[in-house]
C-alpha cells in the first residue's frame, strides 16, 4: 500500500439512488439514467433497464470505435455511448462503485461539460467504504504516434495531463496541470465539448444518408462550434483554453476505462478518443508497464 497524493484513501459509493435525463449528442433521443449505490470492489458498471445480462464493466476492452465519442459494447451487441463525460464526473467525485442503469443507448450530453453530472452526483452524497482505493499506476513511458496525433504517458506520483490543440481556424491552444479530483473540479469540469464546422458537416450529412446517429442532438446548448477564425458559443468562454481543457476532460474519462484512476503524466497533441484508448491498450500489452496499487488507509 502507498499514499496517492490528492485522492481519497478509501473506496466510495453513492449515499442513495439518483436519476436524471436528457438528450444524446449523437442520437438526439431522450435517455433516463439511474445511478445506484454499489458494494466495495463493484466498480463502475452499466446496465440497460432491468436486464442483468446487459451489464458491462467500464473497461477499455469493451470499447468500440465509433465516431466522436467513446462507446462500450457487450457480447450481445448492447451499446453504451458517450460514456466519457460521466466517467470523468465519477472520477472528480471519487466514486469507485456505482451501477449505471440507462433506458437507451446514449448518456445525455447535458451542457457538453461534466459540471451538471458532478452536481447530480454530489446531490446524492457519498459513502466511504472500508476497502482501500485501487489505482492503475504507470511504471514505464508509453507513447503513440498516429499521423499528426501524439500521446504519451510516463510515470508520475499523481495524475497530470497536458494537451496541445492545433486548429487551422484559431491556431494553437495549450493547457496542462495537476488533475487531482479537486483540481479537476476547478480547472476542467466546466469545459464544454466542441466541433469544427469544416469537419463536422461531412459526418453529419453521411449520418443522415446512412441513418447513422451522429450529431443529431448537437446544438449551441450543448457544444461550441469552431468556424473560420472564431469560436461560436452561447456564452463567453468558461476558461481561456476551454477547448484544450475539454480534451483533458475526455482523456480523464477515457482513462477511467483502465478500471481505476490512472496515476501518471499524459502529454497529448491533436489526439482523440481512439488514441486515449489505444494508449491504454498499449500500456496493458506488457505487465511491466503498469501495476495496481492500493491507497494507504
Amino acid at each position: 500500500m502507498q499514499e496517492i497524493k490528492g485522492f481519497r484513501k478509501n473506496q466510495a459509493t453513492l449515499s442513495k439512488e439518483i436519476s436524471f435525463e436528457g438528450s444524446g449528442l449523437h442520437n438526439g433521443g431522450n435517455t433516463k439514467v439511474r445511478l445506484l449505490p454499489a458494494p466495495e470492489n463493484h466498480g463502475i458498471v452499466f446496465q440497460r433497464n432491468n436486464d442483468i445480462t446487459s451489464r458491462l464493466e467500464a473497461n477499455w476492452r469493451h470499447w468500440i470505435n465509433t465516431q466522436l465519442c467513446s462507446t462500450l459494447e457487450n457480447e450481445q451487441g448492447i451499446r453504451y455511448r458517450t460514456v466519457e463525460h460521466l466517467l470523468a464526473a465519477l472520477y472528480a467525485c471519487e466514486i469507485d462503485n456505482v451501477l449505471v442503469i440507462v433506458d437507451s443507448e446514449e448518456i445525455p450530453i447535458m451542457d457538453g461539460s461534466a459540471e451538471p453530472l458532478i452536481a447530480i452526483i454530489n446531490s446524492a452524497g457519498t459513502v466511504q467504504q472500508k476497502a482501500a482505493r485501487k489505482f492503475f499506476k504507470v511504471k514505464n513511458k508509453v507513447s503513440l504516434v498516429d499521423g499528426t496525433a501524439e500521446i504519451l504517458i510516463e510515470p508520475h506520483d499523481t495524475f497530470e495531463a497536458e494537451y496541445t490543440l492545433v486548429l487551422d481556424e484559431i491556431g494553437t491552444m495549450v493547457w496542462g496541470g495537476n488533475i487531482s479530483p479537486s483540481n479537476f473540479l476547478k480547472e476542467i469540469a466546466r469545459a464544454r465539448t466542441f466541433g469544427r464546422l469544416k469537419t463536422a458537416w461531412f459526418p453529419a450529412i453521411l449520418a443522415k444518408l446512412r441513418l447513422i446517429p451522429i450529431l443529431r442532438g448537437a446544438s449551441l446548448k450543448n457544444a461550441m462550434l469552431v468556424a473560420k477564425n472564431r469560436i461560436i458559443s452561447r456564452e463567453p468562454l468558461r476558461y481561456k483554453e476551454e477547448l484544450s481543457r475539454h480534451r483533458i476532460l475526455d482523456i480523464t474519462g477515457d482513462l477511467m476505462l483502465a478500471g481505476a484512476p490512472v496515476i501518471g503524466r499524459v502529454i497529448a497533441s491533436r489526439s482523440g478518443h481512439r488514441h486515449n484508448v489505444a494508449l491504454l491498450r498499449a500500456i496493458c500489452e506488457s505487465d511491466d508497464n503498469w501495476e495496481i496499487v492500493y491507497c494507504t488507509n
